[in-house]
């Protein structure tokens, strides 16, 4: 089998009020918000066997506190979520595995604040 890429989404979920925000990566901004999401991988092109770690960048950039932000990745067929890989910003945390998908949430992003996540998947 030859080298492989993975179309791998992240997005972050913001309930603030009423008003309800999917930001998804790569770099995207949200305008009223000032969220930023940027997505990085460790490798462009994968094979059978191999370990890909993802890093996800979350930049709040408003002048307000953002709580109870829910973090999404969908982890795209053909890549296991490697266990307990989880981590924001260094620290090993608990994500809940959904079918596909990766899901984290932050008790709160402060303002200014940027949070680094990261996880590896397995090549199946």
């Amino acid at each position: 089998m030859g080298a492989e890429k993975f179309i791998n989404k992240s997005e972050l979920e913001i309930c603030n009020g009423e008003c309800r925000v999917v930001i998804e990566s790569n770099v995207v901004e949200a305008e009223k918000l000032a969220i930023k999401l940027e997505k990085f991988e460790s490798k462009k092109c994968v094979v059978k066997g191999d370990i890909e770690k993802y890093t996800i960048k979350i930049k709040n950039d408003s002048c307000f506190e953002i709580k109870d932000a829910l973090f999404k990745d969908l982890i795209p067929f053909g890549l296991k979520y490697i266990k307990d890989s989880f981590t924001v910003n260094g620290k090993h945390e608990k994500a809940a595995v959904m079918g596909q998908s990766l899901v984290f949430k932050f008790e709160k992003i402060c303002c200014g604040e940027e949070v680094i996540v990261s996880f590896e998947t397995e090549v199946l």
